[in-house]
C-alpha cells in the first residue's frame, strides 16, 4: 500500500535565512511553479517533486530561477536551482533543507569561476530585519 505525499504540505510561503521568499504551488503530477522574491522583484520558478517518498523519509523536491546578480546588480543575470527535501519534523515543524547552484554568465575563459554552491534552510517563519543583516554580513561580508 502506498503512503501518498500530501503535496499541498509544500505549497506556500517559505523563507531562508537572507530573507528569500519562495512562494511555492505544487500540483497533483510532481510539478511545481511559483515565485521568488527578494527585496526588490518577484522572479519566477519552476521545479518538481517526489509524489510518492518511502515513507517516513523526505520528499525530494527542486527548483530554478533566473534574476539579477544579487551581490553585484550591475553584473550579469545568475540562474539558480535548489535541490533538497521537505521534511515535517513532529510537532509540525516543516522546513526544505537544500543545496543550491548558482551560475552566472561569463566570458568562456572564466567559465570554471561561474558556478558557486551553497546551502538553504527554508522554513515557515520568517527571519527578523535583524538575523537577516546578521545573515547577509556573515555571507556577504559587511554591507
Amino acid at each position: 500500500m502506498s503512503n501518498k505525499f500530501d503535496y499541498s504540505n509544500l505549497s506556500g510561503d517559505w523563507y531562508n535565512r537572507i530573507g528569500l521568499q519562495v512562494n511555492l504551488i505544487p500540483a497533483q503530477d510532481g510539478s511545481l511553479k511559483g515565485k521568488l522574491y527578494d527585496d526588490k522583484k518577484a522572479y519566477d520558478l519552476t521545479g518538481r517533486f517526489d509524489t510518492d517518498p518511502p515513507s517516513g523519509d523526505g520528499a525530494s523536491v527542486g527548483w530554478v530561477v533566473t534574476r539579477p546578480n544579487v551581490v553585484k546588480p550591475t553584473e550579469h543575470n545568475n540562474t539558480t536551482t535548489w535541490s533538497g527535501q521537505y521534511f515535517d519534523w513532529n510537532g509540525g515543524v516543516e522546513s526544505i533543507a537544500a543545496s543550491w547552484l548558482l551560475t552566472q554568465s561569463t566570458i568562456a575563459r572564466k567559465s570554471w569561476n561561474s558556478t558557486n554552491v551553497g546551502n538553504d534552510l527554508f522554513t515557515r517563519e520568517k527571519p527578523s530585519d535583524a538575523e537577516i543583516a546578521k545573515a547577509k554580513a556573515v555571507l556577504f561580508g559587511r554591507q
